[in-house]
């Protein structure tokens, strides 16, 4: 009864509640003003050079305007001894422009790899990715950024498995055949970001976020493909508060009825809504709290539908007050926590509560600049996810927690227990990048129970744990610090031990070498 008397007072008063929303974020307008607000690119690695410098490191990506700290102080490396074209070469972009408070960059990105797959005869590990980024402050407020990506790929049998049965290629979405056994997709990104002053960041783009401070994210990850989104971004109490709302937009891999079945057929359509609030008690311990919404935004009989507006409310907990019973919506709540105890030694966790009770939980530990080695780090992280997390039942199923054939958490979808042990090095330009992972997998004989795509009623409960390890080891040497170009030799080990589902067997065993820029994550480790 004091529930539904809330939810009545706020359905009445939700002109009052939007204008209270507004006058608290625009009381903040009135401030100094800051130069620039790029994001940080999402590349993880990289990143953690970033945890020790930073507040609220549980919002990525990182904004040099919001998180205090300048984008080419992380990107350039200058040192006046080096000769004018080794800089041109290896520490500037292709174009760089300064004009007093405008600045231009602009470099290619790309992506090349060949190798061989130890049970394959067919064909050969390939990756073929090209694009470009263009990167711009346009005065002491408003930045933008913009990437494209044509690529060309071949996975190992694990990954195409995934990317054969969903349709998509991985990270990237939608995609076409390419030759007999890969894939072409394209797929681009950017944003402008507007900060009207150092507490305030607004953007509106076609990316991705990521909310926690392991490896692996509970709540909202960088894994599912690039989508259309609206963000702010506040600080209060001298930086000590910070919250974040994200409105986007996104669809699932149903096509709508009468629409065809080519490559543009329109797919249905969800509204999804995250909220975080986090606190930064002191220089090393903060902890934030998680709200994700879906809302299906079709309906078989009525086409498309559209959220009532207090969906869009940028308000923490506005989803239960004004949608509690909604039967379109789909809740994930969470919390994470973040201690640097020690100056280099952060501990970290997460937890997620699916609005089905069921629940997951992250524990990890990363060493920053292990022995004291500059730009590198150690980790060790645990992720638990009870089978059924995430999943909806068969009525509500357009409102998963997914987007374009992937999870929007993590890779693994649910029914998941993972050990990742993680690290990496950076000597002068020489580098080494390890990780090991063990995960054990429920299957059953007819489903994996970890496809949160399908519904609670198909869903398998005489589920059968199967063992998984995943092992990587790769050396490089960085050429470019401006878009993390690199040269590099890499060897990948992966087994997936299953008597129920022999056809998920593909002990992958594959060496490779490349030529790339890194910017994004590419999750092969599943």
């Amino acid at each position: 009864m004091f529930m539904k008397s809330i939810v009545n007072y706020t359905k009445l008063n939700s002109r009052g509640l939007v204008l209270c929303c507004f006058l608290l974020f625009v009381g903040a307008f009135f401030g100094s003003t800051f130069c620039q607000n790029k994001n940080f690119p999402f590349e993880f690695n990289f990143q953690q050079r970033l945890t020790s410098s930073i507040k609220h490191r549980s919002i990525r990506p990182y904004n040099e305007g919001i998180n205090q700290i300048k984008y080419t102080n992380f990107y350039v490396d200058s040192a006046e001894r080096d000769s004018r074209f080794y800089r041109f070469v290896f520490k500037k972009s292709v174009l760089d422009v300064v004009d007093n408070d405008v600045t231009l960059k602009a470099d290619p990105l790309f992506n090349f790899a060949v190798g061989n797959l130890s049970n394959s005869n067919l064909y050969r590990y390939f990756t073929n990715s090209r694009g470009f980024r263009v990167l711009a402050d346009l005065g002491k407020k408003v930045s933008f950024e913009t990437r494209f990506y044509e690529n060309q790929m071949i996975y190992p049998e694990y990954l195409d498995a995934i990317a054969d049965q969903r349709g998509i290629g991985i990270g990237i979405g939608r995609s076409k055949p390419f030759k007999d056994y890969g894939l072409d997709a394209a797929t681009a990104s950017g944003y402008i970001s507007y900060s009207p002053n150092q507490l305030i960041n607004f953007q509106f783009g076609h990316g991705r976020h990521f909310f926690g401070n392991g490896y692996r994210s509970l709540l909202l990850s960088d894994y599912a493909p690039n989508y259309p989104y609206f963000s702010g971004q506040y600080l209060f109490l001298n930086g000590k508060i910070a919250y974040k709302h994200i409105t986007a937009w996104m669809h699932s891999r149903d096509r709508t009825p009468g629409s065809g079945i080519s490559a543009e057929t329109i797919y249905k359509r969800k509204a999804s809504s995250f909220n975080l609030l986090s606190f930064s008690l002191n220089e090393n311990l903060e902890f934030s709290f998680f709200e994700g919404v879906i809302h299906k935004s079709y309906d078989e009989n009525l086409g498309t539908i559209h959220p009532d507006f207090s969906f869009y409310l940028p308000v923490f907990g506005s989803s239960i007050l004004v949608n509690y019973q909604d039967s379109k919506i789909n809740r994930v709540y969470g919390a994470s926590f973040s201690s640097l105890f020690v100056k280099k030694i952060e501990l970290y966790g997460q937890t997620m509560l699916h609005e089905s009770a069921n629940l997951a939980f992250q524990s990890g530990i990363k060493w920053l600049a292990p022995f004291q080695i500059k730009n590198s780090y150690l980790l060790i992280e645990y992720n638990y996810i009870k089978t059924f997390s995430y999943t909806v039942d068969s009525s509500r199923i357009l409102q998963t927690y997914t987007h374009n054939g992937h999870e929007l958490a993590h890779p693994l979808g649910s029914g998941v227990s993972e050990l990742i042990i993680k690290g990496y090095f950076e000597y002068k330009k020489f580098l080494l990048n390890v990780q090991f992972s063990n995960f054990i997998t429920e299957f059953s004989d007819d489903n994996q129970g970890a496809d949160i795509f399908l519904p609670h009623s198909s869903l398998a409960t005489d589920l059968v744990k199967h063992n998984n390890t995943y092992s990587f080891i790769e050396l490089g040497y960085l050429l470019n610090v401006q878009t993390q170009m690199k040269v590099f030799v890499s060897f990948t080990n992966r087994t997936n031990l299953s008597v129920i589902q022999p056809t998920q067997n593909y002990p992958s065993k594959f060496f490779f070498v490349g030529f790339r820029t890194n910017l994004i994550n590419n999750y092969y480790d599943q």
